[in-house]
């Protein structure tokens, strides 16, 4: 027998055995069970299992589960035409109860209940009849020759528009042999060892009729049914028992050939297949429900996940599986067209529920405040000043890096090419930040934190208790979020000085400063005068700018450094360091102390409007105010 007939022998004989299993299963069943059991029945491997189940004609996929194609294929038919049809489809004789089961799958009834309508039906209709050990069986599976049918008419009764050779079919058996047997099973069995292949049950009979004349076809297929030394296997068609044992090893043959082709084969590249630059062997199509699966995976993760760990985990596909490209795919293009996920780095997928609300929208707290406030004679209470219109060096306050914050990146100019940032930055605790979990990444830390992927996970380790924290750095806003956790018992809200370092690819490292910062540390009994006064004009559509500023100097009579109040400011409304800066250098009711370090507040002078100098150095004249940034 050539090798090619062989393996579709070999083939065939383990659909036999994967259809068994899902009958013996009485339900659907998961891929992962079938290469399983069967594997394990007769040393098949995995891969050529999953494989197998995607040609197989006998099963189906329903919601990626393997099902017998009967089950779904007479769901319309009468209760006679989907016996038949189960019959036919199993392929040799079937135990009442379980043809009942299968009945009620179709029927959305129970087992019990059909049981005695099956056999009813059976014993009445010709086309059935019952073996003795209790099995349904098709009467058209029989021989069906008459007491004076001549060879003509057994083949026109049996044979008619079967495209077969019978003449030559027939010299392959042991035709003398057979006939010098004693009995009729002795010879069909001789029949059956005569040839290498299935033989079917009809064409066994004929060959038998031919040789020996006529005899009782139900009484013999019975009889065959019990004699050891032949099997059965779905047609119904006959073998000898080694013949199996030849089979599982073809099978045990294929098996190794596949899994030497996978190790051999060049490994697949993840990008390549979704670039589309990997051919697909199999279409692949998501079910309703897969969506719904693969957000349950990751949900218990309670991680990001692989994309090749969700289409195996949820689709049971492994690189080298016929429908593995097309699955990859397939499941990537219906991720990133639901909201529900969040790709990462690497081609791993999130939810967008276990992330940081943070991590997609900007929080209001830390947005420049719109509010804008006119003077009487309709000019901007908070005009912004070019740098030149600014004083006591406010300028490079306004633009320092290291104050770098969300709305404000444009004070701040980008790094040169070229230059080395340094993998260690000092951060300083701000309120607003401290509250939304956040740390804004200003452009000074680009040698700490990747611009690239737009959206990626950071790990984070606390150096004092080597606790790690999972934090997420979005490029797009700048923001570094899921701080929450960590600020908690280790920082103060306003001035607390940590640092984080970037000690490897994957791994950054956070070290708090004992001292606070002296000039944007806030005590707690003043941070809460602070969020008393925000609760009254944080929204208060005419408070300007200026007027905050008036009110929190007043409780520094000796002077404030520009990082104090602005930090003070910032507290009681977002704004930008240009907006208070501004102020300062506009209204005669502010000057610097003597030694240009610290800014005084002199009430008398709080009536004075601003100096009609500084209209020159207005960043937009023809613009009504601004609290905002440049």
């Amino acid at each position: 027998m050539e090798d090619s007939v062989r393996s579709e022998l070999a083939l065939d004989y383990l659909d036999t055995l994967m259809a068994e299993y899902v009958l013996s299963a009485g339900a659907a069943v998961k891929t992962a069970d079938v290469a399983r059991e069967v594997g394990e029945q007769i040393g098949a491997s995995a891969r050529l299992v999953r494989n197998e189940l995607t040609r197989s004609p006998r099963l189906t996929l329903v919601e990626r589960r393997w099902d017998l194609k009967a089950r779904h294929d007479a769901r319309r038919r009468s209760v006679d035409g989907a016996l038949l049809h189960i019959l036919r489809q199993y392929g040799q004789p079937m135990p009442l109860g379980q043809l009942a089961h299968e009945l009620g799958l179709l029927r959305n009834q129970s087992r019990e209940d059909l049981v005695r309508v099956v056999q009813t039906l059976v014993q009445s209709r010709d086309a059935y009849f019952m073996v003795d050990d209790g099995r349904v069986a098709l009467r058209e599976w029989l021989l069906d020759v008459g007491e004076h049918d001549d060879d003509d008419a057994v083949r026109r009764h049996n044979f008619f528009g079967v495209d077969l050779d019978l003449d030559a079919l027939v010299e392959h058996f042991d035709i003398h042999t057979a006939q010098a047997a004693k009995s009729d099973l002795d010879a069909v069995v001789t029949l059956v060892a005569s040839v290498e292949e299935p033989i079917a049950n009809r064409l066994l009979m004929y060959v038998l009729w031919r040789a020996r004349g006529r005899f009782d076809s139900q009484k013999l297929l019975q009889d065959l049914l019990h004699d050891k030394r032949v099997t059965m296997l779905p047609g119904p068609a006959w073998v000898v028992p080694s013949y199996l044992g030849d089979l599982r090893e073809v099978i045990n043959e294929l098996s190794a050939q596949h899994d030497t082709e996978l190790v051999g084969a060049e490994p697949l590249n993840l990008q390549d297949i979704l670039e589309g630059d990997v051919a697909i062997d199999e279409e692949f199509e998501l079910a309703p429900d897969d969506l719904q699966e693969l957000q349950r995976i990751i949900l218990e993760a309670g991680d990001a996940l692989p994309l090749p760990n969700l289409v195996s985990d949820v689709f049971e596909l492994f690189p080298g599986d016929l429908q593995y490209v097309a699955a990859v795919r397939a499941v990537s293009e219906a991720l990133r067209a639901d909201d529900r996920f969040v790709e990462l780095p690497d081609s791993r997928w999130h939810l967008r529920v276990l992330l940081p609300p943070t991590l997609y929208r900007v929080p209001v707290t830390l947005q420049l405040s719109p509010i804008e406030v006119t003077s009487l004679t309709g000019e901007a209470v908070d005009a912004l000043l070019t740098d030149a219109g600014l004083e006591g060096g406010l300028e490079w306050e306004v633009r320092a890096p290291d104050l770098e914050d969300i709305g404000e990146e444009d004070e701040v100019m980008s790094q040169a090419m070229g230059v080395n940032l340094a993998t260690r930055q000092r951060f300083v605790t701000s309120y607003r930040h401290f509250v939304s979990g956040t740390v804004k990444v200003r452009k000074i830390d680009r040698g700490v934190f990747p611009t690239e992927p737009e959206i990626r996970p950071i790990k984070l380790v606390d150096e004092a208790s080597g606790n790690e924290f999972v934090l997420w750095l979005n490029n797009r806003t700048g923001l570094l979020c899921g701080l929450d956790e960590w600020y908690k018992g280790r920082l103060q809200p306003a001035g607390h000085v940590f640092h984080i370092e970037r000690a490897g690819d994957d791994l950054w490292r956070a070290a708090i400063e004992p001292e606070p910062d002296p000039m944007q540390f806030i005590p707690q009994q003043r941070l809460d005068e602070l969020l008393v006064l925000r609760v009254r004009v944080e929204h208060a559509q005419d408070v300007s700018v200026l007027e905050i500023i008036r009110q929190l100097m007043e409780k520094h009579p000796a002077g404030v450094s520009f990082r104090r109040l602005f930090t003070e400011c910032n507290i009681v409304r977002r704004v930008s360091k240009r907006v208070v800066a501004s102020n300062l250098s506009s209204y005669p009711m502010f000057s610097l102390n003597d030694d240009e370090t610290l800014w005084l507040y002199d009430e008398r002078k709080a009536i004075k409007p601003r100096n009609p100098a500084k209209k020159a150095y207005l960043l937009n004249p023809e613009s009504t105010g601004g609290a905002g940034g440049s």
